[in-house]
């Protein structure tokens, strides 16, 4: 099993290795005995919810697009690329803006690994299989070796919110001739480098 990121931007660092956990620990529950293969996952896009695409584009959906690839371990060949995706879909609009706004990231996100690692093996295994094995449980399980801890990456984005807030303040007083009424960075911000 093996995850890669082809996007440079969206998900939190440790959206690879949930992807990868998640998607090991339901082909450990689904498998059964046959051929051994590796499969791969590229990850193609991601989008989290967003309250200024919900107001101005279309929808504070967030989504999760990849490729899968299975190879056969003793041969090498592999199978066609396949698309398989996940979304969270959410209204457009006022409300949509709203809904995305109280949207936590990271809950969000682990919702689209797990929706994503399912929809994976409904491709490889089928629907019925999936359906079947649904309470199953595996003896084998995957570790997950996050780079971060959550916590530390809610913090990161919580920074990140505050300085585009801030940005977006200090544009709109520029405009008006006001002075910028800035939020405050929290104390643990200071952890964090400026993202640009």
């Amino acid at each position: 099993m093996r995850v890669e990121k082809l996007i440079t931007r969206g998900g939190t660092q440790n959206l690879v290795e949930d992807i990868r956990v998640k998607t090991q620990n339901a082909a450990y529950r689904v498998s059964e005995s046959g051929q051994e293969t590796v499969l791969i996952v590229r990850i193609q896009g991601f989008q989290s919810a967003d309250p200024g695409m919900a107001l101005f584009i279309s929808s504070g959906s967030s989504g999760i697009q990849a490729e899968i690839l299975l190879t056969d371990a003793a041969t090498g060949t592999s199978s066609k690329p396949e698309t398989v995706g996940a979304a969270n879909a959410r209204l457009g609009g006022i409300i949509g803006a709203i809904q995305a706004s109280t949207v936590d990231p990271i809950e969000d996100e682990r919702s689209l690994t797990t929706q994503l690692a399912e929809n994976i093996m409904i491709q490889v295994y089928g629907k019925e299989v999936v359906e079947r094995t649904q309470g199953r449980s595996s003896e084998k399980r995957a570790t997950a070796n996050y780079p971060v801890t959550y916590q530390a990456e809610a913090e990161r984005l919580k920074c990140r919110r505050v300085e585009i807030e801030n940005d977006m303040e200090k544009d709109r007083a520029e405009e008006q001739q006001e002075d910028p009424l800035l939020r405050k960075m929290p104390d643990f911000c200071s952890k964090y480098p400026k993202e640009s």
